[in-house]
């Protein structure tokens, strides 16, 4: 089944829209900064809650929402730390059936793992360094009262992240962060045989985001919700492939599940933040971090600037083609 079926009339009139036509050398497209256009279906009321998941770039997103004045949940928790990254659907799925009950919760003992006097890891958080158990305990914790506020919240952002994940066979769950088992030789016999890793394909990754938005439809039935992609890439690959190779596989996925995602959900849209970075010029959009995978915060305000610009204003009726840019 076609995810867009249009008569000819409909799409030849989509064709010559301002923004429909490669290079597109409009002024929404001019470098350095890419203006994808986008249509929005709701509207955002100012300093609402809006609940937000993913990876580090929606950490970045979180940032400068807060200071355009929406309630922010996990920024208001955890500030701008990524202990709470979410980088895979299922390590995202996870957490909203086990904030409505949902699932198996893995037990303390299951999920943190020792590696010295007082050292402990949770892979299940954005720690790949030790913390103390009463540091790791609070830290459950707080994520665990963050994730009750899916419940009645208005509005959502949600982040797709990567598709390489890490299964735990014992618990039958996944991981956020792989427990590295050559760095904490401790762990790499008693662990080898516990975890496998997965590349997800478009199935799983559609099915699990399928059944996260549908669960935080039934935890907020009149809510809304924008769904966007991160431009960072993989690190590092665990597949043996080229690293150019195995990210540009995940993100397609991602990217192909996310436009499905918008078309099966009424109420979700998508936010094109992945197309601005990826078509801004190396130099003008990336952090010179070491690795070169982390936006510039400048690029990333403008986005979200662009988003808060169009969602609070006036919402449209949702037409056969995005045509809104600006």
């Amino acid at each position: 089944m076609p995810i867009l079926e249009l008569n000819a009339a409909t799409a030849w009139a989509n064709v010559m829209g301002r923004t429909a036509r490669w290079p597109g050398r409009g002024v929404v497209h001019q470098e350095p900064v890419r203006r994808p256009g986008f249509t929005t279906t709701f509207k955002l009321q100012p300093g609402s809650k809006i609940f937000t998941m993913g990876s580090c770039f929606a950490r970045n997103i979180e940032h400068h929402l807060a200071a355009h004045g929406f309630d922010i949940p996990s920024h208001r928790y955890f500030g701008s730390r990524h202990i709470i990254n979410k980088y895979n659907p299922f390590a995202m799925l996870q957490e909203i059936e086990w904030a409505l009950g949902y699932g198996k919760v893995p037990s303390v003992e299951n999920r943190l793992f020792s590696i010295g006097e007082d050292k402990w890891l949770d892979p299940y958080m954005h720690l790949p360094d030790s913390r103390t158990k009463t540091q790791c305990l609070d830290t459950i914790a707080m994520s665990e009262k963050l994730f009750t506020e899916v419940r009645g919240c208005p509005y959502f952002i949600i982040t797709l992240g990567l598709i390489e994940v890490w299964y735990d066979q014992l618990t039958e769950t996944y991981l956020n962060w792989p427990l590295n088992l050559a760095k904490f030789e401790s762990l790499k016999l008693q662990l080898q045989d516990r975890f496998l890793f997965r590349v997800l394909s478009y199935n799983e990754v559609f099915n699990a985001t399928h059944r996260m938005f549908s669960l935080l439809r039934e935890a907020s039935p009149d809510c809304k919700a924008i769904l966007t992609v991160s431009p960072v890439a993989l690190s590092g690959t665990f597949t043996g492939k080229d690293i150019l190779c195995a990210n540009t596989y995940s993100k397609s996925v991602l990217r192909a599940a996310a436009e499905e995602i918008c078309g099966s959900f009424d109420w979700v849209d998508y936010y094109p933040s992945y197309e601005s970075v990826m078509h801004m010029p190396f130099e003008k959009a990336w952090d010179k971090d070491g690795n070169g995978v982390h936006v510039l915060d400048p690029v990333v305000a403008l986005n979200v600037g662009r988003m808060v610009q169009a969602y609070v204003g006036t919402p449209a009726d949702k037409p056969a083609m995005a045509m809104t840019a600006g």
